[in-house]
């Protein structure tokens, strides 16, 4: 990536970003009565669950967190349209179709969360994450490496920026569908 990609519209580099360090950790929350969401407030019944909620903390040189997060929200899984999946263990690898890496196109809703929300709660799980990040006009490739006990595993997201693409269809007025058939082949060049 360094070297640039042209179809990413990703400029070449004369050095890798560096390497950020942080640690999410998520918690499962159960909803009494409302929830704020950073601006608006849902109700919910007694008994319904809130999905998890993660707080996200940079970690210093020496790998210590931050005391208090930089985010914290609610992600929910829309859709995924999985392009690749790892072959069953114990299933014959060459077989067509299967993959050593899944591979997916995630569709995903964010909803910041009050940092309070978490407070007292019990925390599911953590993940340490080490991760470059590589900024495009519209797109943000992050190559991730990711710490979940004694796991690790190795990530590589491609993410519109919705900011700037949608201000790109906005400007397209009659042409949006060309626009966003545009954005979509950059996405999946």
């Amino acid at each position: 990536l360094c070297l640039g990609c042209p179809a990413f519209g990703l400029p070449p580099c004369e050095t890798a970003p560096p390497v950020e360090v942080t640690v999410d950790r998520f918690y499962e929350l159960e909803a009494m009565g409302e929830v704020s969401t950073g601006g608006s407030t849902s109700s919910t019944s007694k008994s319904a669950k809130v999905r998890a909620v993660r707080s996200s903390f940079v970690c210093d040189a020496a790998g210590n967190t931050a005391e208090t997060p930089f985010e914290v929200l609610r992600k929910s899984r829309m859709e995924d349209c999985h392009v690749g999946r790892p072959a069953l263990e114990g299933a014959a690898s060459s077989r067509p179709g299967q993959s050593s890496v899944d591979i997916r196109v995630s569709f995903s809703l964010e909803e910041e969360m009050e940092p309070k929300l978490v407070e007292g709660a019990t925390q599911v799980y953590e993940r340490r994450k080490h991760r470059r990040t590589f900024e495009a006009d519209m797109l943000r490739i992050q190559l991730t490496h990711v710490f979940v006990d004694k796991k690790e595993t190795w990530e590589v997201e491609v993410e519109v920026k919705m900011n700037v693409a949608r201000a790109r269809l906005e400007a397209a007025g009659d042409g949006v569908r060309d626009e966003a058939l545009s954005i979509t082949r950059q996405l999946v060049s």
